[in-house]
């Protein structure tokens, strides 16, 4: 079923290896870690639920409760107990079941975080080891290609200028202009980053559920496993949609999506891409998507650049257009990475598989300035589809057109097809940025259409 069990190769799982058990619903219920000169089992984890949420976790080495979890009604964790470590987490969250602040036993402040309307975090204060002492980290998110961090106990404020290909931080430049270079796996981990030189800066190895196995050099970039950032202070990554605890391999809400229609795991709210991280990537929070390397095409470093350039929305283009200039400048055909094939081929016309009918319309998404969250409602209404989502109790609109782009927009050219299973084309279904198409809402009523983005267009102004 596509969950992963562990290493079968041999001599070669002696080095490091960790096995898994899994329930007939999907569930996590045995980790397990081997030593590793006898390959013996050296401590066992067993996992106990409620609801899909897991509430107690006994060692094998450590005794029972090893870890113990508290949830609120609506299934957030509001509380974690780490009895080897001796630490406690407690979580606040706000109505819409976003983490606001992380406390340690002692109600000291570990972590505060503030989002706008549509979910964005703009702004973390936390406590974070600089130069071997704890100091007051605050980071702004003015947007996701444009940060700034100031370390109080030093009065530094630095900035940084991010790229992004595909939805995935690909490079970045500081305000001293030193350029990082993040090479990913099949999943989008950051394995290593390099400088204009090509010398590593930082090497990562992550275990197969997003724990850190392997970290040397500098310890500081943002993104690491699945290319999201890691809360030092909690050990959780913001997965944009709610955070992941990489210890227990769950997220610590549920999803708002319900992916229930193929496999009963899309109804288990809590788990990791239905527990296969090593084939496939959760980008969003939201409903993990399959990115095995077959699927995938190496492509030069400046042909991904040069697409990115392309590819990147005019407030990109505004706040990282030094950025773009000079990687461009620098970049060789040297490295490659592993993105889907339709980076490579962007104009590249749909399968017959996904097109029936040589006279389905073709529908323009615009991009819009007003949504930040690229997740939407996608609603036929008067022969053009709307995209819809609430943000702070209002709704706010992407317009999909029908028909050529209005002169000076930009936006991404797809079209529809009737459901494998035959059928009308449904009237509502939803949007997910980076899964190109529409995929199922929360909503047993919600058919999956197929969709195949053809390219992105850009009218001359």
């Amino acid at each position: 079923n596509g969950s992963y069990l562990g290493i079968a190769d041999g001599n070669l799982s002696r080095k490091f290896q960790q096995s898994f058990e899994y329930a007939k619903n999907g569930n996590l219920i045995s980790k397990r870690i081997h030593d590793p000169a006898s390959g013996n089992i050296s401590d066992e984890w067993s996992y106990v639920y409620s609801n899909h949420q897991v509430t107690n976790i006994d060692s094998s080495k450590s005794g029972t409760d090893a870890f113990v979890m508290q949830y609120d009604a609506n299934g957030n964790l509001t509380r974690q107990r780490d009895n080897v470590k001796d630490l406690t987490k407690r979580i606040q969250v706000d109505s819409q079941d976003r983490i606001t602040q992380i406390q340690d036993v002692n109600n000291a402040i570990l972590g505060s975080y503030w989002y706008d309307e549509g979910g964005f975090r703009i702004r973390k204060s936390s406590l974070e080891p600089k130069n071997n002492v704890f100091s007051n980290v605050e980071i702004l998110y003015p947007s996701k290609f444009f940060g700034l961090e100031f370390i109080e106990s030093e009065n530094i404020l630095t900035s940084v200028n991010n790229v992004y290909l595909n939805g995935v931080r690909i490079a970045a430049l500081n305000e001293a202009g030193a350029l990082a270079y993040y090479l990913t796996d099949q999943v989008d981990s950051v394995s290593h980053v390099l400088d204009d030189e090509g010398n590593t800066l930082s090497l990562m190895q992550y275990l197969p559920y997003g724990e850190t196995f392997v970290q040397r050099g500098d310890l500081n970039f943002s993104p690491k496993f699945n290319s999201q950032e890691l809360d030092r202070e909690s050990g959780f990554f913001f997965f944009n949609a709610r955070y992941y605890d990489p210890g227990i391999a769950r997220f610590t809400s549920a999803d708002t999506i319900v992916d229930g229609e193929l496999d009963t795991q899309g109804w288990n709210r809590f788990s990791y891409v239905k527990g296969n991280p090593i084939g496939a990537k959760d980008p969003t929070g939201h409903l993990g998507e399959s990115q095995f390397v077959d699927k995938a095409a190496k492509v030069p470093l400046n042909k991904i650049l040069e697409e990115a350039t392309k590819k990147t929305s005019e407030k990109a283009a505004e706040n990282s257009g030094k950025v773009f200039s000079k990687v461009a400048g620098k970049a060789t055909g040297a490295l490659g990475f592993l993105v889907p094939s339709e980076v490579d081929a962007p104009t590249k016309k749909p399968s017959t598989d996904n097109r029936k009918d040589p006279k389905l319309p073709i529908y323009h998404r615009l991009e819009s300035p007003t949504q930040t969250s690229k997740t939407a409602k996608m609603q036929e209404q008067s022969g053009e589809i709307w995209g819809k989502e609430a943000q702070g109790g209002l709704y706010k609109y992407v317009k999909a057109y029908k028909g050529p782009l209005p002169k000076g927009s930009r936006g991404i050219e797809f079209i529809t097809a009737a459901p494998e299973s035959g059928g009308a084309l449904p009237k509502e279904a939803r949007w997910i940025e980076g899964a190109p198409g529409v995929r199922p809402a929360n909503n047993p009523d919600y058919v999956k259409i197929n969709v195949r983005v053809t390219k992105n267009t850009q009218t001359e102004k």
